[in-house]
Formats: structure tokens, sequence, C-alpha cells
């Protein structure tokens, strides 16, 4: 949800316009995120690889722990990364999109 709301804060910044910062952080996660994921893992396994590095797959990641607990069946890739190391790519998408915010903010 971290990168999610990043990427909603540097798009107000940039375009200036509320409507414009959800919706496009609506238009990522629902009609570009989501349907890549289920797309490029048909075309190899270096783009399966490169799926696991959306935030929904590092979600998925850190939430499949969540999920065994609850006996919850999970859809598991062939590449399952490891909880630590999505909690840390989360939290590099979220660190890149907040530094590209503070770099954009205007001068008072």
């Amino acid at each position: 949800m971290l990168p999610y709301a990043a990427l909603t804060f540097m798009l107000a910044v940039i375009s200036r316009s509320t409507i414009l910062a959800v919706g496009g952080g609506l238009l990522f996660a629902t009609a570009i995120e989501i349907p890549l994921s289920l797309v490029l893992p048909t075309f190899g396994k270096s783009f399966a690889y490169f799926v696991q590095f959306l935030p929904v797959e590092l979600s998925q990641t850190l939430n499949s722990q969540n999920y065994a607990l609850a006996r919850i069946a999970v859809r598991y890739s062939s590449i399952h990364l490891n909880p630590l190391f999505a909690a840390i790519c989360i939290m590099i998408y979220s660190l890149v999109f907040l530094w590209h915010r503070a770099v954009n903010l205007p001068a008072s």
C-alpha cells in the first residue's frame, strides 16, 4: 500500500491535481500493474522474474505468511521472494517515489 500512496503523492506534486493523482494511482494499480502481472509470465522465465518485483506481487509475498496461518490458498509463482527482501523492495519503491516528490516541491 505504501508504494501506491507514495506514487499518488508524487503525481499530486507533479500535476498539482488531486483528481489526476488519485486517478493515476488507481489506473496504475488496476489497469497497468495487474494485467502486467498476469500477462508477462506467459512470455518466459525472465519476464516472470520481473513480475515478482511489481508492488502487487511484493505485497502478496508479504501476505503469504498471513495466508498460511489462516489456511487460505495462495497463488505462488515459480520464483518466490523472501519476505524480508520483498519488504526492502517495497521500501525502495516508496523512497524513490517520495524522493521524487521532495525534489519537485515548489519553492516557498
